[in-house]
């Protein structure tokens, strides 16, 4: 029973941060980690967002 409320507390804790990236997102100022988290949530493969952009050395 106890490992059953802290499973519950940390999916609480996991929920609202999730959300708090999302509201970042939101706002346009999300970070690498707040994307990271939003894209396992959703399932999406997170190498797929984040490719090294080509340096531009002119």
């Amino acid at each position: 029973m106890h490992n059953e409320a802290e499973f519950q507390q940390l999916m609480l804790e996991r929920m609202q941060m999730l959300e708090e990236a999302l509201c970042r997102a939101i706002a346009g100022v999300a970070t690498q980690d707040d994307w990271a988290m939003i894209c396992t949530e959703c399932g999406v493969p997170i190498a797929s967002f984040f490719k090294p952009e080509p340096r531009s050395d002119k």
